[in-house]
């Protein structure tokens, strides 16, 4: 019990209550440059998210101008295997102002049709198939229907115009004609 009283003693003595209040104050003391280090760290997190948008807008920036450069490139290599066709289209046209035999001409015209494949297989291009197939409206685009008792009802009976693809990309669809069912009379005969 003596303790307690002489604890008790010492607590209400004045020199120890100013060392209490001291002590509250330090602490009031310190949440004060806290709250200024929060505002210097609110600015901080400020400038570095400035920063990261800066990065983020170089960033995007050079990507497109690369995606620019790559896209050029791309362009440039096909545009390269492409003009040897132009000259040579050049040459036959020349060719026939000059009065020179259709026949050797042709020839020439066909070997430029040729090269012009060449350069689409190379590429990775293909023709889409069409006649005798089923019709397919994510590779064929149907111009026409006719009746036609010698084909399975939406089979490609025509091409007229071929169709392309890169890939699984359809580059264009095959214009084609569609077959249908041919039409029955009441009397059970077609039309």
């Amino acid at each position: 019990m003596q303790d307690q009283d002489r604890a008790q003693e010492r607590d209400e003595r004045p020199e120890n209550q100013a060392e209490e209040t001291t002590a509250a104050d330090a602490a009031g003391a310190d949440a004060a440059p806290e709250s200024g280090s929060a505002e210097e760290r609110i600015r901080e997190l400020e400038h570095e998210l400035g920063l990261a948008r800066a990065r983020y807008q170089d960033f995007r920036r050079r990507s497109e101008r690369e995606q620019q450069k790559l896209r050029l490139l791309v362009a440039k290599d096909l545009w390269h295997q492409v003009l040897p066709i132009v000259d040579n289209f050049g040459a036959a046209l020349s060719a026939l102002d000059k009065g020179q035999d259709a026949e050797q001409v042709l020839v020439g015209v066909k070997m430029i049709h040729h090269m012009m494949e060449r350069l689409l297989t190379d590429n990775g291009v293909q023709s889409i198939a069409a006649v005798g197939e089923s019709f397919d409206p994510s590779v064929h685009e149907a111009i026409g229907r006719e009746d036609s008792p010698e084909h399975a009802p939406n089979t490609v009976i025509a091409e007229i115009q071929r169709g392309y693809r890169l890939g699984d990309l359809v580059i264009r669809p095959a214009k084609v004609t569609v077959a249908q069912a041919a039409e029955e009379n009441g009397d059970g005969s077609s039309r």
